[in-house]
């Protein structure tokens, strides 16, 4: 089963702070990030692309979903 960081309701940094904690402490990939702001879903799919991870992105009610997992 996929762990799960919500980080909705929080505001930038905040959830990419929760990401790259998460990746830096190991956690199992994959895993996913929920986020409800847009600028969040950029910064972390920027972190990624750095970190070489791979992501998925699914929106669902103004809600995204990042899928991470190893490139």
């Amino acid at each position: 089963m996929k762990e799960i960081i919500d980080a909705r309701g929080r505001s930038c940094p905040e959830p990419l702070f929760f990401t790259k904690r998460a990746v830096e402490s190991g956690i199992n990939l994959p895993f996913i990030v929920v986020v409800d702001n847009p600028s969040a879903l950029e910064n972390i799919k920027r972190y990624l692309n750095k970190a070489g991870l791979d992501c998925s992105v699914e929106e669902k009610d103004r809600e995204y979903y990042i899928s991470i997992s190893k490139s």
